[in-house]
Order: structure tokens, then C-alpha cells, then sequence
């Protein structure tokens, strides 16, 4: 068996820890709603050809203990993940990094989209795999730093595309706003 060390220990006796995180979890969901509402308006605002049904589903908020270790939450408003074509708009709260909003756009929705103005402060996914959402240069790096033939290389190579921002924690009571001007920004960029 093997021994906790006295961190860990200490820990272990601390009951204030997860009460605080059960508080936290419940104020993060909140901010996760309000954010839903945000991008909804957005969306109701919004002149982009979106997918069928995609403004008639309601986003879903889920949360775990265990993205690269650590707990997270996300809402994905609006959403369309079908094995041909995807659509969809993550926000995510990312315990001890940070907030992010990804728009994921793959299969047949790829196509049309005009991935040479996509906006300078966004972040391009790199990855072949779509369900990353980790900062780190093997992931996500600056749009403004990579090709327009670079960027069209992905698309063809992987059938998606991801493009992102990140917010500090420390910025989340301003994540509703942050999560719909940035949706509202991904449109503008790849259309």
C-alpha cells in the first residue's frame, strides 16, 4: 500500500477545500448560463447561413474532474455534433489555467468557410484531434502566425477546424460577454 505524504494528508483533513469548490461550481455554472444567454442573442442577431436545426437546441452544460488532470466545465452553445458535420461553440472554464471559447466547425460544414480573415488574437488548433482545448504550441497557436495555405492544409488534412480565445480566471464575471463577442468575432472571421 502505498503511503499519503503529509500534503497529502493535510488534504485529506481539509474540509473547507471542497465546500469552497461545491460554492465554486455552483457560481460557475451560473456564469455558464449567462453565457448561454449572451451567445443566443448573438445568435438570434447573427446573418450566417447557420446548419439546419442548429438554433433550435438548447446548449448543454457539463463539468468533470479529469481534463489532463484537472476539473472543468463546459457549456457548448450552439452545437451540432453529428459523425458528418460538426458545429459548435465550446466554452470552457479550466481549473487552474483559464476560460476559453472555441469554434469547432468540421465535415460538411468545412467547406465554404473563408479561413483567411480569421481575426489576429485568435488561436488556430493545430491538433488532428478536435477534443483538445489546452493552450500549448502542440495544440492551439496564433491564427496571425500561420499561412492561409497552413491553415487550408488542416482543413483538408483533418476535415475540421478550431479556432479560439483564451481569459483569465481571475476575468470570469465577464465571461458571458467575453463568450458571445467572441462567437459573434469566430463568425465574423470565417465568413
Amino acid at each position: 500500500m502505498e503511503e499519503l505524504t503529509s500534503q497529502e494528508y493535510e488534504l485529506l483533513k481539509d474540509r473547507e477545500f471542497l465546500i469552497t469548490k461545491r460554492v465554486i461550481h455552483h457560481k460557475v455554472m451560473g456564469v455558464l448560463r449567462a453565457a448561454e444567454s449572451a451567445i443566443r442573442e448573438q445568435l438570434l442577431q447573427a446573418n450566417y447561413p447557420f446548419p439546419t436545426d442548429l438554433l433550435a437546441r438548447s446548449g448543454k452544460i457539463s463539468h468533470g474532474e479529469n481534463y489532463r488532470e484537472l476539473p472543468y466545465w463546459v457549456l457548448d452553445y450552439p452545437r451540432k455534433f453529428q459523425t458528418d458535420a460538426t458545429f459548435a461553440f465550446r466554452t470552457m472554464v479550466w481549473w487552474g489555467h483559464e476560460s476559453s471559447c472555441a469554434l469547432q466547425v468540421g465535415g460538411s460544414h468545412v467547406e465554404g468557410l473563408n479561413l483567411g480573415s480569421i481575426m489576429d488574437d485568435f488561436f488556430f488548433c493545430l491538433n488532428k484531434d478536435p477534443w483538445e482545448y489546452h493552450f500549448a504550441e502542440d495544440n492551439y497557436v496564433k491564427a496571425v502566425n500561420l499561412s492561409l495555405d497552413d491553415r487550408n492544409q488542416h482543413r483538408t488534412q483533418y476535415g475540421f477546424i478550431k479556432i479560439a480565445r483564451q481569459s483569465p480566471l481571475t476575468d470570469l464575471k465577464r465571461l458571458p460577454y467575453f463568450a458571445s463577442k467572441t462567437f459573434c468575432d469566430a463568425l465574423i472571421s470565417l465568413s
